[in-house]
């Protein structure tokens, strides 16, 4: 994920060639998800979901073959 941090979009790319799809979810800091992706096949992708949320920190969480990842 980069650039971290963030003022308006991020971009996920997947270098792992045996993940072939993967979603993402946001959460505010209080743990609240703001976000929840569909589940992307795409081997990285670009968001501009930040652009419009209060200056903070966020965490994002990523799941590919029922894996769960957070930064």
């Amino acid at each position: 994920i980069y650039p971290n941090p963030t003022t308006h979009s991020f971009t996920i790319k997947n270098y792992d060639e045996h993940i072939k799809k993967f979603s993402y979810a946001v959460y505010n800091i209080e743990g609240k998800c703001i976000y929840q992706s569909d589940e992307i096949i795409e081997a990285h992708i670009t968001s501009d979901i930040l652009k419009d949320m209060p200056i903070g920190n966020y965490i994002i969480t990523i799941k590919a073959n029922d894996k769960l990842h957070s930064t």
